[in-house]
């Protein structure tokens, strides 16, 4: 059984998800809204990908600037 699930928030600094990340020994987590409504993904593959970029920003940079505003949903489809 597996337990709580690890998600973060829009405002959640990226250093907080690369440390929750190794913790946890996963590759990425949800990222939620307030109402804990999945709005995106963030994977250690965007982490290096963000901190390649620039180690500055990196460092102040939260899990917002990786997230798209426009979340694609899919619902299965209804047996016939």
């Amino acid at each position: 059984m597996s337990g709580d699930v690890v998600s973060a928030r829009r405002a959640t600094p990226l250093d907080d998800v690369a440390r929750w990340l190794a913790e946890h020994d996963i590759n990425g987590l949800p990222v939620v809204d307030a109402e804990d409504v999945v709005m995106g993904v963030v994977s250690a593959t965007d982490l290096t990908c963000a901190r390649s970029v620039s180690e500055t920003d990196a460092a102040t940079a939260s899990v917002d600037s990786m997230v798209s505003s426009s979340a694609v949903k899919s619902l299965p489809r209804a047996s016939r």
